[in-house]
């Protein structure tokens, strides 16, 4: 089942809110108390789980408690309204599927269900003076009368069509206490029977958990950080229901996974919930398959950054690998998409005469849609999006080149022919456009921490004016930054290191951009440099062959990088 779209009215926070989520990967973001909870509370109250004796009842809606305070006096009758429009595929919520199909005697050719999916839409009205909500359901064009909308919303909630996971609350699957003394006395023929039964029993679990290990193992090992998992029954007094331990291991140690570290955790457990799902969307037919949508809670929880990069990477990509459906809320960038950024949803609260009020949408479309979530995440905002190839990489070393032509340098360094003066360097290469992006402290803090391996060039000339912030973020010269260039006018920067043929060709034909140099007008001199950089890179990738003389320059700084990443 795919959450097409929600819309709410007067609950809590959100007095008229509408989302769309295009596609398989959705995310939430905002400030504290945007109204990112409060949207999962409406998604929790209306899909919840049937009541089970050892699960606590989700949170209902109360018209007293959650309408929306400051509309209290100016509304008569008053009311708290939720829409849900679904989709429910052929093949992938069979179940759900046929049971429309069945319960409400569609025609085929009228309503048009033998298309691949049905729209189904749920409309929940909370009155003041109704015990329980007024359920109105359509699907397609056809609208149902109150008691089949009931019947369809009990079908949709006993589903489990969502499974939550709240990142800060890690669940531990129930364990059946001991029976207490109701099969103690058995005659020997029973005994046997339960012996033969049970031994029988042991050999399909023991297949099952090896065959859900093994596609476990595979999902897990999508990590940077390598692990096995091992799986066991602990309980066979239910069928329907078995309780099991997870181990995670290294090469040399198998430890509970209650007693790895939360990050780790809470990634395993995303990761298994997240499995779950596509077991159900790749099972055979049956009148309970439906494939649930996953809402995720703050799964950057627990992570650094760089493993927040690395796992919001691996979410997107599997939501869409296995076509299931993930929506999380979030603080962190890492889990926007970049893929589809129509996709990542930013609330706010309005602001009226001081006095905060309503959840809403932030107007994020354009080329520019990172400013207003790098606002919100206290980052920078248009200084955000230069860096998002930086902040998205899948890459955990980084090096920062003052600019363009800078990193080309570097990339052809990296080319076979160049034999043991190669550069080795295999993490991400951004060119970050010169010596006042650096200035940007905390932004660049904030990227620090996003890598294992964190490496800054800049050009010679720069060198005063950016040493002393370098080092005031505890980075140590020549070991995470230095300076590129010759200590001689015109060659404090990375073409400084180009061999002297390469500028006597360039200027003998260019002596107009060459004279602009010294003109004194600066629009006029950043055109020119710009220009003969184009041009020394030009000639040099035309005149100078890997492996001689001409690369000498480069190769010092292809070794001075290959030094400062050797382990």
């Amino acid at each position: 089942m795919k959450i097409a779209g929600i819309h709410v009215k007067n609950y809590r926070s959100i007095e008229d809110l509408s989302l769309n989520f295009p596609s398989y990967y959705s995310a939430i973001c905002g400030k504290n108390d945007a109204g990112k909870s409060n949207l999962i509370r409406v998604l929790r109250s209306v899909f919840r789980a049937p009541d089970r004796f050892f699960f606590p009842t989700e949170q209902g809606v109360s018209l007293t408690e959650d309408f929306t305070k400051w509309k209290e006096k100016d509304t008569n009758p008053r009311a708290i309204e939720f829409c849900f429009t679904l989709v429910v595929n052929r093949n992938d919520d069979e179940g759900l599927y046929l049971f429309l199909q069945t319960y409400l005697q569609l025609d085929s050719a009228a309503n048009g269900t033998q298309a691949l999916e049905l729209n189904v839409e749920v409309g929940l009205r909370f009155l003041a003076d109704a015990t329980n909500p007024q359920i109105g359901i359509k699907v397609g064009s056809l609208q149902l009368e109150e008691i089949k909308s009931q019947d369809v919303l009990k079908k949709i909630q006993s589903s489990f069509a969502v499974l939550f996971h709240d990142s800060t609350e890690f669940f531990h699957p129930y364990r059946f206490l001991e029976s207490t003394g109701l099969f103690r006395e058995m005659s020997p023929t029973e005994s046997k029977q339960i012996t033969e039964a049970k031994s029988r029993l042991d050999k399909a679990l023991t297949k099952v958990a090896k065959r859900n290990q093994n596609d476990l193992t595979e999902v897990l090992g999508r990590l940077q950080d390598k692990y096995k998992l091992g799986l066991s029954i602990t309980d066979r007094s239910d069928i329907g229901e078995v309780p099991y331990s997870i181990t995670l291991g290294t090469e040399d140690i198998d430890v509970e996974l209650e007693r790895w570290g939360s990050g780790t955790q809470n990634r395993t457990r995303i990761l298994m919930t997240l499995f779950k799902a596509k077991r159900v969307r790749d099972s055979a037919t049956s009148a309970q398959k439906v494939t649930p949508v996953i809402v995720i809670e703050e799964p950057e929880s627990y992570l650094h950054p760089s493993a927040q990069a690395e796992f919001g990477a691996i979410l997107r990509d599997l939501a869409d690998e296995f076509k299931v459906q993930v929506i999380v809320t979030t603080h962190s960038p890492y889990l926007l998409s970049l893929e589809h950024p129509k996709a990542n949803i930013l609330l706010e609260r309005k602001c009226i005469r001081r006095k905060v009020r309503q959840t809403a949408v932030v107007d994020t479309a354009g080329d520019r849609w990172m400013e207003p979530f790098g606002l919100a995440l206290g980052i920078g905002s248009a200084e955000l999006a230069p860096w998002k190839d930086a902040l998205f990489t899948s890459k955990d070393s980084v090096l920062l080149v003052e600019g363009d032509f800078d990193r080309e340098y570097l990339e052809l360094l990296k080319g076979e022919g160049h034999g043991t003066n190669r550069l080795l360097f295999d993490g991400q290469i951004f060119a970050y456009g010169g010596k006042d992006t650096l200035k940007q402290r905390q932004l660049l803090q904030f990227i620090k921490s996003r890598f294992k391996r964190f490496i800054v060039t800049y050009d010679l000339d720069a060198h005063d004016e950016v040493d002393p912030i370098l080092r005031s973020m505890d980075l140590i010269k020549d070991k995470d930054y230095f300076a590129v260039g010759k200590d001689s006018p015109g060659r404090r920067c990375i073409e400084g290191l180009l061999p002297d043929s390469v500028f006597q060709t360039v200027y003998s034909s260019n002596v107009e951009l060459v004279q602009k140099l010294s003109s004194g007008i600066s629009k006029e001199v950043k055109s020119a440099k710009s220009s003969l950089k184009k041009l020394y890179m030009e000639e040099f990738k035309k005149a100078v062959l890997p492996g001689t003389d001409g690369f000498k320059g480069l190769y010092g700084l292809a070794k001075k990088i290959n030094k400062m990443i050797a382990p």
